[in-house]
């Protein structure tokens, strides 16, 4: 469990109209029609860190979800509360899907796949300090130094991302942006690149965005691309173009 998964676990309680319960299996409180509230979480030690604030700012409710779904707050009382099942879906999304189809002709072919799924990942945006002089160590130290020396030592890389907002989603771009540590070295790498994007709408527009960027990035990194899948009108499991777009990604990734 990291903060993203856990983000994403109370996205879906909130859309689902269930924010009332969440607060009353936790805290045994119920709101109010009219009240609103602010969550605050942190997740360390393996915990869940979880405070919510009222409009005025003062604190309501503050305790620990441990990572095995236990709740404990400051008597020490116990309540079960499931936030895995929450986010499981992210794991199982179009373009996931598309990634493991690649994977899966990559691997028949002989090549060695390592996999970063940046959401559940610790990655500290770029703040521009310039601490790493485009030559590392950065700042921060998270999950993105394994990530970048592990593209180092290979031959290529792939992206994968939904679109959001005609672009990236926020989590790749911040691995993106920490490139800028390494950014000489992976230049003079050339390294080979696929890219995987998946979205929603279908019409000529959607992708406009993302291809740009991409092109850019080949340009600016010295990439040697090897294909591109843009999923249009695949944004759920199931939809009519699934079939052909996962059959695109397994032969992108076989005719590496």
């Amino acid at each position: 469990m990291n903060d993203e998964c856990f983000r994403l676990s109370l996205i879906d309680i909130m859309h689902a109209g269930l924010l009332n319960d969440f607060v009353n299996l936790i805290f045994d409180y119920n709101l109010k029609n009219d009240e609103e509230v602010y969550i605050q979480y942190k997740i360390a030690s393996g915990n869940i860190i979880l405070n919510i604030f009222d409009n005025c700012n003062n604190n309501r409710f503050n305790g620990y979800i441990f990572s095995n779904n236990n709740f404990i707050d400051d008597k020490n009382s116990i309540t079960c509360i499931d936030v895995n099942e929450a986010y499981k879906k992210y794991k199982n999304g179009t373009s996931n899907t598309l990634v493991n189809e690649f994977i899966r002709g990559a691997e028949e072919n002989g090549h060695k796949i390592t996999r970063f799924d940046a959401p559940f990942l610790r990655i500290h945006p770029c703040i521009g300090c310039d601490r790493c002089g485009m030559n590392g160590p950065c700042a921060f130290q998270d999950d993105m130094p394994k990530i970048l020396d592990t593209i180092l030592e290979s031959n290529m890389i792939v992206f994968a991302t939904p679109i959001y907002y005609f672009g990236f989603s926020a989590q790749i771009k911040s691995a993106i942006d920490r490139f800028y540590s390494r950014n000489g070295q992976i230049q003079r790498k050339h390294l080979k690149s696929a890219f995987i994007a998946t979205a929603w709408n279908n019409d000529e527009q959607v992708m406009s965005g993302i291809e740009k960027h991409i092109d850019i990035l080949i340009d600016y990194l010295n990439l040697e691309n090897q294909g591109m899948i843009l999923a249009k009108g695949y944004g759920y499991r199931g939809a009519s173009t699934e079939k052909q777009y996962m059959e695109e990604a397994y032969h992108l990734g076989k005719s590496l």
